[in-house]
Order: C-alpha cells, then sequence, then structure tokens
C-alpha cells in the first residue's frame, strides 16, 4: 500500500471551491485500497483535531489563528506552517510516506519543500492561485 502525505490548510469544511478537490482527491483513492492517506490541515472552531474518514483515509488539524471559516489571511497561514510543521514532523517518525502532496503553493508549498529537504519527502502539487 502507498502512503501519501496530503498538505492542504483548506480542508472541507474549511475554505472555498478549492478545499473539495483534494478531499475528492484523497477520498477517492482511499476507497481504492490502494493508498493509505493522511491529510495535514487547518483546525478551526468545534472542528475535531482527528478524523477517520475511512480505514485509509485519516485528517489531522492542527491549531492555529482564524478568523474565518471561508477565508484565510498570510498571518493565519504562518500559524499554519509553524504546527504544521510539528504535525508532518511526527507523522514522519511514524509513517513511511512514499510521496507529500500539497495543494496550493502558498502555504503548502513552502511546507513540502520543508520537508523534502528534511526528510527527502518527495513532494508533487497541484497549484491554485487566487485572483
Amino acid at each position: 500500500m502507498k502512503k501519501i502525505l496530503v498538505l492542504n490548510y483548506e480542508f472541507p469544511p474549511l475554505g472555498g471551491g478549492a478545499s473539495p478537490v483534494s478531499y475528492e482527491i484523497a477520498e477517492r483513492l482511499s476507497r481504492t485500497g490502494d493508498f493509505d492517506i493522511d491529510v495535514v490541515t487547518m483546525g478551526y472552531k468545534g472542528l475535531p483535531k482527528y478524523e477517520e474518514v475511512n480505514k485509509n483515509f485519516r485528517i489531522h488539524r492542527v491549531r492555529c489563528l482564524r478568523s474565518k471559516k471561508e477565508l484565510c489571511h498570510p498571518w493565519e497561514q504562518l500559524t499554519y506552517l509553524f504546527f504544521g510543521y510539528f504535525k508532518c514532523k511526527e507523522l514522519l517518525k511514524k509513517n513511511k510516506f512514499n510521496i507529500c502532496h500539497c495543494h496550493f503553493i502558498i502555504p503548502t508549498g513552502v511546507l513540502a519543500q520543508k520537508l523534502k529537504k528534511k526528510f527527502g519527502l518527495e513532494c508533487v502539487g497541484s497549484a491554485r492561485v487566487a485572483y
């Protein structure tokens, strides 16, 4: 089974139109039985810190400053980078991930690059640019 670490600071129910895309990718890959998925995303008021969607798909929400469900400011994204790094480091100690998928270039691409340099984790990205 291939293990994938997914980074997306906006994962449902947070964010707008792009967040469901990475959810659908992760969920459908996990249903094949060939992939084991761990997502590291932002926490938010009332959302559980840990959630199992199915036996091959887990969501880890890290502590962050975020004032709105549908919008995230750059200074709030910095808190995701900080706490997300430590959650990823914890997951990398327990798991041998085959690849990291990051959705968005900023901030998750920054985190993916740090993980590649520090742990040698290969990364692929799906870019989303907001206008």
